[in-house]
């Protein structure tokens, strides 16, 4: 319980120190991180530009300062993963969600869609763009939710 409000304490302080410009990517990019330790899990759910567009910012800097990042994707956030459907702009970014998601993928995030997301939409792996999947072995990202140095996020 502690780690997942010390998770939102920081998510809600970063997010409120953030600017209201998007030069802030350009600026991180050109600052060297060194590996990080920890780990993100994030739920996915929904295709809010506002919501989903800081879920995915959130977790490429994660990714990016070298911490194993997966997004599971669950429910109508499923669509995100769907090739040729057309997401909403990122309210935080100018990209389309998807363009966010394959950011994500592009800095090492790994990307998952629930089986029953996947059905819900009536749709086949093959349906899914470059990185994003169905778990291989979903008793390893069940086990990987309850490593010490992972932190839970539901969106």
């Amino acid at each position: 319980m502690q780690k997942s409000i010390s998770t939102l304490t920081l998510l809600l302080a970063a997010t409120l120190i953030l600017p209201a410009t998007h030069t802030l990517a350009a600026a991180d990019e050109a600052v060297a991180q060194p590996a990080a330790e920890g780990a993100l899990v994030m739920f996915l759910t929904q295709t809010d530009p506002m919501l989903a567009g800081h879920a995915l910012h959130f977790a490429t800097h994660m990714a990016r300062d070298g911490r194993r990042a997966t997004i599971v994707l669950v429910g109508e956030a499923g669509r995100l993963a769907l090739k040729g459907w057309q997401t909403p702009v990122s309210a935080v970014g100018n990209n389309n969600l998807q363009q966010d998601l394959i950011g994500f993928i592009d800095t090492g995030g790994k990307v998952y869609i629930t089986p029953y997301t996947l059905h819900s939409f009536n749709a086949d792996p093959e349906d899914l763009i470059a990185g994003a999947g169905l778990p291989k072995d979903p008793k390893s990202v069940h086990g990987h939710m309850f490593e010490p140095d992972t932190q839970l996020l539901a969106w």
